[in-house]
């Protein structure tokens, strides 16, 4: 099922729940609420028909003529005795004579057909019963028990009966139906608007939602067919948004993985075709008798393997480093007595050169930071050659070391030749050599500093390289003290 199936589906079950909630709540609401409307409405109704009673009472000083009449009992309630004048032969001839009044509901009540008058839940005569002072029943075919209410009927402070009223039975009447009926057409109407606006607004969020899926998904497939170049532009603030952007940038690294990937087997199958030419020729001189098998080609011989035996080692040691399998066994130690040591072998080699050595290393005599001692001295092995074979003959190296804080600050500065500015980020790469001086020519695998980054960065420092004011390059170790 798709999933703009399902999100309608469950936008859709979500809506017809809550509308359900709402409108049966809505509906038990009014109900009940007109249910409390007629019952204030009888409880106000009910007052006039208790001071009629309690006049009476107080006049007649019993219920004995309600008990022989209960035609009057019903006119009290209906509030007729009191409102209407006493009325003649004559009046009571020009009365049945008369229209109906229909402004008037009391005459129109008394004037209807006794069948009629029964029909309305609200009629307080059918629901009645008079009780005197010892609860017992006078008029009307209620108990006690089927009563809702009872009021009692006082006379000068005295209970002369009680008036009990049976609860008002369910709502039937035409009016009431009609009322309630129309109030359930409203609900579901609302309720089914509801629904269909909720729909298509579902519909729209969904379609805005999976439109830009929809986009990823497509862009996904391209990169699996090594379409690395595959962008989704999204003019979107949102998350949706931010995971396109994020899916460019991924394209964007991969699509550079990818062509140093190729650039690494290319210049590594290069880098490994030079030694084995050059050995390849050699011996193929020798067996055909071109060059004698001598010292001097027994030493060209062991020089090339002993270059491309550098080459597989630091290939290898690159190979552990991006695994995460290089061996740091740290303690606590001293880089600087480390880069005397390392100092003290390439002396000879810069000697030889005429490069001079100035130290300035003072100021970090003291400090110590947690490493391992093999790999801090292939690091400034690395540094110090390629300062012994790419600086100029009579050039100059200098050392410094800093304390920042809670970090140890090395500084290698040599002479020219320098590295064109936009070299310098590309320094580290593997196999990654300029064009000027510092080439192929001087020697060297291109490895020394890509496997120095990845030792700095092992024992948690940074190592950067900037133009030196010397005239060459500036290589800066960054490291937390201990």
């Amino acid at each position: 099922m798709k999933l703009i199936h399902q999100i309608t589906i469950v936008i859709l079950t979500t809506l017809l729940l809550v509308v359900a909630l709402v409108g049966i709540s809505m509906y038990v609401s009014v109900e009940r609420g007109f249910a409390r409307y007629i019952r204030g409405l009888e409880e106000a109704r009910l007052e006039p028909a208790i001071r009629r009673l309690t006049a009476l009472y107080a006049r007649e000083h019993s219920f004995a003529q309600l008990q022989r009449d209960p035609k009057r009992f019903r006119s009290l309630l209906r509030r007729e005795e009191d409102e209407r004048p006493p009325v003649t032969p004559l009046q009571n001839d020009k009365a049945s004579a008369r229209p109906i009044d229909r402004m008037n509901p009391t005459t129109e009540r008394s004037d209807r057909p006794r069948e009629l008058r029964g029909t309305d839940p609200l009629e307080l005569p059918p629901r009645a019963t008079l009780y005197d002072s010892e609860r017992h029943a006078l008029i009307g075919n209620g108990t006690l028990a089927t009563d809702a209410s009872r009021i009692s009927l006082i006379v000068d402070g005295v209970t002369i009966g009680w008036l009990g009223v049976r609860a008002i039975p369910r709502i039937e009447g035409e009016l009431d139906v009609r009322y309630l009926h129309q109030v359930r057409g409203q609900l579901l109407f609302i309720a089914l608007a509801a629904v269909l606006l909720g729909l298509l607004a579902g519909w729209l969020l969904a379609r805005r939602l999976l439109r830009p899926i929809d986009a990823l998904s497509q862009g996904t497939r391209r990169l699996r067919a090594g379409d690395y170049d595959s962008r989704i532009e999204l003019a979107r603030t949102d998350e949706l948004g931010q995971l396109a952007r994020d899916f460019d940038a991924l394209a964007v690294t991969l699509g550079e993985d990818s062509r140093a990937r190729k650039r690494w087997v290319a210049d590594t199958s290069h880098e490994l075709r030079t030694p084995i030419t050059i050995l390849r020729a050699e011996l193929e001189a020798i067996l055909d008798g071109v060059r004698p098998a001598d010292a001097a080609a027994l030493r060209s011989l062991h020089t090339e393997i002993i270059r491309l035996g550098k080459l597989v080692d630091d290939l290898s040691e690159l190979a552990r480093a991006d695994r995460g399998e290089l061996t740091i066994i740290r303690a606590p130690l001293s880089p600087v007595g480390i880069l005397s040591e390392s100092l003290a072998l390439f002396g000879n080699r810069l000697g030889q050169r005429g490069i001079r050595v100035e130290l300035d290393l003072q100021a970090a005599q003291s400090a110590r930071i947690l490493g391992d001692r093999v790999r801090l001295g292939q690091i400034f092995t690395n540094l110090l050659e390629n300062s012994a074979r790419y600086t100029d003959a009579n050039g100059t190296l200098r050392i410094t070391a800093q304390l920042a804080p809670q970090q140890l600050v090395l500084r290698f500065d040599d002479s020219a030749p320098g590295v064109p500015d936009d070299a310098l980020p590309h320094l580290f790469d593997r196999l990654y050599r300029t064009e000027s001086s510092r080439s192929r020519a001087h020697g060297g695998s291109g490895l020394g500093l890509s496997i120095c980054q990845r030792l700095v960065e092992a024992h948690g420092g940074t190592i950067t390289a900037s133009a030196s004011p010397l005239g060459g390059l500036r290589m800066q170790i960054m490291m937390p003290l201990l």
